[in-house]
């Protein structure tokens, strides 16, 4: 299990990785990051594209029977159906259709 490093500098522990976006990706992914920096409280630490990156690979790493497939397509379905079914199951316990 991935552990986030704890050093005072953690620009020290990382490592460059270059990854091709597409186009929807990059913009989204911008998007996503100035949202979330824009309404952090706490202005300790900024949040960038890289960091949702490295947020995303570490919940993936974490989680590793989120990814089944052949393919980025089937994975990327895989991972996206694991994650919603369990509100789909909770929804149904709360409305009585888990009984």
């Amino acid at each position: 299990m991935p552990q986030p490093s704890n050093d005072a500098d953690p620009s020290s522990t990382l490592r460059p990785k270059w990854v091709p976006l597409r186009k929807d990706q990059y913009q989204h992914l911008a998007d996503l990051a100035r949202d979330l920096q824009d309404a952090r409280t706490t202005k300790t630490e900024r949040i960038t594209e890289n960091t949702l990156i490295r947020v995303a690979i570490d919940i993936i790493t974490t989680h590793p029977e989120l990814l089944a497939g052949n393919t980025e397509d089937e994975l990327r379905s895989h991972a996206l159906m694991s994650l919603r079914t369990p509100a789909s199951t909770d929804e149904q316990s709360t409305q009585g259709g888990g009984q």
